[in-house]
């Protein structure tokens, strides 16, 4: 439900604003704060990183959309490996 909210397939449109968690646990169809606050506190160790990030300029767009590109499957070979894949990295001789 955090990517529908973010509007991550929406093609580059995306929607800095912080989802509460009512919110986000309505949206997903559960009840209770207690799921809600285990799934921020996975992927960002609390909800007020979360909200943090969302309003920081330009924080959105490092650890909120590096959090919905995993939660959709998408990743560059930036994010597995870091700037250099296994095998091309210099090596010390």
């Amino acid at each position: 439900m955090l990517l529908a909210w973010h509007k991550y397939a929406d093609g580059g449109s995306l929607n800095s604003e912080p989802v509460g968690s009512n919110k986000l646990a309505e949206l997903a169809g559960k009840r209770g704060k207690a799921t809600t606050s285990d799934f921020f506190k996975h992927h960002f160790k609390e909800y007020t990183v979360y909200r943090a990030a969302c309003l920081r300029h330009g924080g959105f767009a490092e650890r909120i959309l590096r959090v919905l590109k995993s939660m959709n499957g998408d990743f560059t070979v930036d994010d597995t490996y870091g700037k250099a894949p296994p095998g091309e990295k210099e090596r010390d001789e």
